[in-house]
């Protein structure tokens, strides 16, 4: 779209502070292909895979950790061969009880944003 819209602050909700000191999804990864705790966000791919010149079948770009954004790096070849089965999706704080109680998702707000429990 060309609408104009105003730039705004973007919002801190916590996520990132959070994942700084959890990590339990790399700690859970059996193939060590997601970033331990304690490794700074970057903006480069981890696997030194040349994503511009990596063609699939058919001439389409594969975007496996293309690189654009600063964030935690998973070394999606590594995963892709594991036959973990996603253990790290299933470790994470903020991908269990989806259907739970409200207070739930009180906690986990309160929890990600309070830094006294980071």
């Amino acid at each position: 779209t060309d609408l104009p819209l105003e730039l705004t602050k973007p919002i801190d909700a916590g996520f990132a502070k959070f994942c700084e000191t959890c990590g339990t999804c790399a700690d859970t990864c059996p193939v060590g292909a997601i970033s331990p705790r304690g490794v700074d966000r970057n903006w480069d791919s981890n696997t030194g895979q040349d994503w511009v010149n990596d063609k699939q079948a058919g001439g389409t770009q594969v975007m496996y950790n293309m690189p654009g954004f600063k964030g935690w790096r998973c070394n999606s070849f590594a995963c892709a061969f594991s036959p973990c089965g996603s253990a790290c999706k299933g470790a994470c704080p903020f991908n269990t009880i989806a259907d739970g109680s409200f207070i739930h998702s009180i906690v986990k707000s309160t929890v990600a944003t309070t830094p006294v429990f980071n």
